[in-house]
Parts: C-alpha cells; structure tokens; sequence
C-alpha cells in the first residue's frame, strides 16, 4: 500500500538523511522522495512516497 507523506525540515546538513534513517530503521521503503523550498528561510518541504505492508 503507498502512501505519501509530507514534512517540513529545518535546511541544515544531515537532516534529511536522519529523516530517512527514521524509515529506514523501521523498513519503510521510499519509492519517490522530493524536496523543495517553503516560505520560510532555512526550511525545506519533503514530500516522500512509501510502500508499507
């Protein structure tokens, strides 16, 4: 089953990868994963598409 999900992350090095490492410990697989800039400086949207059982 896919789902998406949809976080705003603080634009810093290693945030995303920790954000991932979180799915990943709990072996979510990402399918798609995009990333773009909010209104806010400093803060990136992450939209990730996930397959769970």
């Amino acid at each position: 089953m896919r789902r998406m999900l949809t976080a705003k992350l603080r634009n810093s090095s290693g945030v995303l990868n920790r954000f991932t490492g979180v799915l990943s410990r709990r072996q979510i697989n990402i399918e798609s994963i995009s990333v773009g800039p909010t209104e806010v400086k400093d803060v990136s949207r992450v939209t990730v598409i996930v397959d769970v059982e």
